[in-house]
């Protein structure tokens, strides 16, 4: 199998940035999610990525001067680029392409839109597609292709958005923990049970959301 691509990303707002990271990794991608610009470019002396989306409105050093000190680098110079941005004035688009960019998306912006872009990043750069992710996730009456994004409850197909798809299969590859963790959250109001490795902070995250409700509820 095919070594997946690596693809490097520089957004401060996490929200975004774990977005981002879950829609790319779920697309077959090794990804590498920074906050800032100055801890990406530390990390591509170590790793050279495949390509990288890049916010260009960054706390500390911004997107631009970022992309700038990577054309400025030989071993950098031609990793693919795409800038992410809240601008979407036509100065805004040139001052990136001119710093050297190979494409530019403004927020908010279609996930599936991005993925597409950034495979299309990747064969002008010569890297190999990424694997698909094949298996079937079950639970209950719910399963889920992975391969072909198809979902269904007792055999009636669902039609659900990339986010909904991809909240669901969080929780059905990680069902144990998140069994665990209601229960915990329903006896002792409160959340502290350590997410499986791997899951990061997305999966806690949305067990805080379900205990967040859980206190809403209770008024």
């Amino acid at each position: 199998m095919p070594k997946a691509p690596r693809i490097f990303v520089v957004e401060d707002d996490e929200s975004i940035r774990m977005l981002l990271e879950v829609a790319l990794r779920s697309s077959g991608y090794t990804v590498s999610a920074f906050p800032n610009a100055a801890d990406a470019l530390a990390e591509m002396e170590n790793t050279v990525p495949d390509a990288a989306v890049l916010d260009i409105m960054l706390d500390g050093m911004d997107g631009i001067t970022a992309l700038k000190l990577m054309r400025a680098n030989a071993r950098l110079a031609g990793v693919p680029v795409m800038m992410l941005t809240a601008k979407d004035s036509e100065n805004d688009k040139i001052i990136g392409l001119d710093a050297g960019a190979d494409d530019y998306m403004t927020k908010p912006f279609s996930v599936l839109e991005l993925c597409a872009r950034v495979r299309a990043l990747l064969r002008r750069g010569g890297a190999a597609p990424a694997p698909k992710k094949g298996g079937v996730l079950k639970s209950g009456g719910l399963k889920l292709d992975l391969a072909v994004r198809e979902a269904t409850r007792d055999g009636a197909l669902l039609e659900l958005t990339y986010k909904e798809f991809e909240l669901l299969r969080e929780l059905m590859e990680n069902v144990v923990y998140v069994q665990k963790c209601i229960r915990y959250i329903m006896y002792t109001n409160q959340i502290c049970i350590a997410p499986p490795k791997n899951s990061g902070a997305r999966l806690f995250l949305l067990c805080s959301t379900v205990h967040n409700m859980f206190l809403l509820a209770k008024g």
